[in-house]
């Protein structure tokens, strides 16, 4: 996640889903995986943003789904600063049960990074994992200045290995979807801490196609997110098109 995002549609979707899961009675650790832009990003004789990445604004019809966050991430989004800071600030999330980590990753002191991460959401039975791209790929290495974009796979399994349930975004890769899914099952089949956790796909297709995979430390919080995510669809949200469950078998 970067400041430069923060509001925009992708942040509607994703609170949402965030909020759902805290009616659920979970307590909630937001990991933001922030990240300074890489300087491959960014104009060399403008000093601006290459691509207009969070840019998107919510469109006034999506209102309808939660009329009091859209509000709030507009009036984030159409600040000259809006930043993740903003974000937490604006109480979005109960703050009573929501704890957030927002420490910038950098490369060479990531193995430090994640293990203040691991100690500060140590409490939470839930914890949301929002990197820029989603799970790491083999074309990104752990020493390139990209790769603070990326969940390490160890990441990832050492909250579930410790009894935590994890969220983590994920951008949809171009490919289709049959291909796309069976990747990710045969991926987290080899993952230490994570075969066989029972995993559920939230897509939330507007603008970018962006895909949370959730998975639940216990049968208790398999029904708890199942329950979360159905209400999510049945009501404005997937009335909308705003999101949708996808059939993942783990």
């Amino acid at each position: 996640m970067q400041d430069r995002y923060a509001g925009d549609i992708g942040d509607f979707g994703k609170f949402g889903l965030l909020k759902a899961l805290l009616a659920e009675g979970f307590s909630l650790g937001v990991n933001w995986y922030k990240a300074e832009p890489p300087e491959s990003e960014r104009d060399k004789e403008t000093g601006g943003f290459l691509h207009k990445d969070g840019k998107h604004p919510i469109h006034p019809e999506y209102f309808v789904c939660d009329e009091p966050l859209a509000s709030a991430l507009q009036k984030i989004s159409e600040s000259d600063a809006r930043s993740i800071a903003q974000l937490e600030q604006a109480a979005l999330l109960d703050p009573n049960k929501t704890l957030y980590y927002h420490e910038v990753i950098s490369v060479a002191g990531r193995s430090q990074w994640h293990k203040d991460a691991l100690q500060a959401l140590e409490s939470c039975e839930l914890v949301f994992l929002d990197p820029d791209t989603g799970l790491n790929v083999k074309s990104c290495g752990k020493g390139k200045a990209e790769s603070v974009k990326y969940v390490w796979d160890h990441e990832l399994a050492d909250y579930l290995c410790r009894g935590q349930s994890v969220v983590f975004y994920q951008h949809r890769h171009h490919k289709a979807p049959e291909v796309y899914f069976s990747e990710f099952r045969e991926r987290f089949l080899a993952m230490e801490g994570v075969a066989h956790k029972p995993v559920f796909v939230l897509t939330c297709p507007k603008r970018t196609v962006r895909d949370y995979f959730l998975f639940a430390a216990n049968e208790e919080h398999a029904v708890c997110i199942s329950s979360a995510l159905r209400k999510m669809v049945s009501g404005p949200w997937g009335e909308m098109g705003l999101c949708r469950i996808e059939k993942f078998e783990s």
